[in-house]
């Protein structure tokens, strides 16, 4: 299930800096993310496995992996 960035930090009652400081991202970072500037798939890895923890979700939660689109490679 993917969830939508924003949607999950504010679920948890925090703003954008109280994520960026616990996740260790950069504010700037998470704020394209947010607005969909970057998406989240092309972000670091360090950065979405960083978010993930911070939220308590996996990473391929927030970069919504789907198990199907491998094995049409």
């Amino acid at each position: 299930m993917a969830y939508n960035l924003g949607d999950l930090r504010r679920a948890r009652g925090m703003s954008q800096w109280d994520l960026a400081m616990l996740s260790g991202v950069k504010l700037s970072a998470l704020q394209c993310l947010e607005q969909g500037r970057n998406d989240i798939r092309g972000a670091r890895a360090d950065n979405v496995i960083r978010l993930a923890r911070a939220l308590g979700v996996t990473a391929e939660d927030l970069i919504d992996i789907d198990d199907t689109d491998a094995t049409d490679r």
